[in-house]
């Protein structure tokens, strides 16, 4: 009855976890014998491999909003939309490795925004490609009803500001 109360549902870890254990009664004397001596109890993570269902779409949206944030320190526009299909110049490649030399040249330390070892290296990335980059992520995450094209992307810069308040 308690095990109902705790678990309601058949698939639900915790009844699994309260299963394995056993009945109370049966480890009577066990708990007896071990009186007032130390127990050890081993831990074993039954949730450690459970992956997060949204962790490509997380990913995806983590990678794009990086590109985005270096988009708009070389780029403006009225908005997100029209700095994505502006065209790119000599000088904003030129700023664009500045960019990279003040955000990436202090011994090495490669620590720029939403940095991540599973993310795209912008380091090696020409400014085209990171556009290119940031407008196919920006498509897919449109295809999969993550952002909008309606409100010139302004979800994707919504996400960011969010970020940086958090």
């Amino acid at each position: 009855s308690e095990l109902l109360f705790m678990c309601p549902t058949r698939d639900d870890v915790l009844r699994e976890i309260i299963q394995d254990l056993g009945n109370a009664k049966s480890n009577e004397n066990e708990m007896n014998a071990a009186g007032s001596s130390d127990i050890q109890m081993f831990l074993t993570p039954k949730l450690h491999n459970v992956q997060d269902p949204e962790e490509d779409v997380k990913s995806l949206f983590m990678e794009t909003k990086r590109c985005v944030l270096y988009i708009i320190r070389v780029q403006t526009g009225a908005n997100l939309l029209e700095i994505l299909v502006k065209p790119i110049y000599e000088e904003d490649e030129e700023k664009w490795q500045a960019v990279l030399h003040d955000d990436f040249s202090n011994d090495g330390n490669t620590r720029g925004a939403y940095s991540d070892t599973n993310m795209v290296d912008v380091t090696r990335m020409t400014y085209y490609e990171l556009k290119r980059t940031a407008l196919e992520n920006i498509m897919r995450l449109e295809q999969m009803g993550r952002i909008s094209k309606q409100n010139y992307y302004q979800d994707v810069l919504n996400a960011i500001a969010s970020d940086i308040r958090t």
